[in-house]
């Protein structure tokens, strides 16, 4: 993490901080973490303008909490939200989607001149949302498929997105 945020750092001409605990985890709970952090950096990359890039991941009663902070350009979440199609990125929505799916957690906080802050939780002994597992028994709030688990997650977000073939 410290290598990556480093190099995205000074490809963009910033000063980067990562703490984190000196401990491993369960591979599954690692690589989470590792491609959510990623995904955030790259976002910090290619939009932010930041001269700060600050990364912390901090283990407290069994759940991982990791923030990616950027003091950059921010942007409003709402606005992005109410663009047709209402998705934010691929990659932001990727996380969105893969965060809860574990049973964790995402919260992306930004205004327009105020930097960005996206904050994911994880247990460190990842288990499925209860969405996931309804809808891969194809429970009573799904039709069945588990390309719905998309539309459920992204719904608890406030993301309004729907896969075609998916609508209900």
């Amino acid at each position: 993490m410290r290598l990556l945020a480093g190099q995205i750092a000074q490809e963009v001409g910033a000063t980067s901080e990562v703490t984190g605990p000196g401990a491993r985890y369960d591979l599954a709970v690692e690589e989470l973490v590792y491609r959510s952090a990623q995904e955030a950096l790259a976002n910090v990359r290619k939009h932010a303008r930041a001269s700060s890039i600050v990364v912390r991941i901090v283990e407290a009663d069994g759940v991982l909490e990791s923030e990616v902070v950027d003091d950059g350009c921010g942007f409003d979440l709402d606005e992005v939200r109410a663009r047709p199609g209402a998705a934010l990125h691929m990659g932001l929505d990727s996380m969105v989607e893969r965060v809860p799916a574990a049973g964790g957690e995402v919260t992306i906080d930004s205004e327009p001149g105020a930097g960005t802050c996206v904050r994911f939780a994880v247990s460190i002994e990842l288990s499925p949302s209860p969405d996931l597992v309804r809808a891969q028994k194809g429970g009573s709030d799904s039709p069945g498929s588990g390309g719905h688990v998309y539309c459920v997650l992204l719904a608890r977000f406030g993301y309004t997105r729907r896969l075609p073939g998916h609508e209900r």
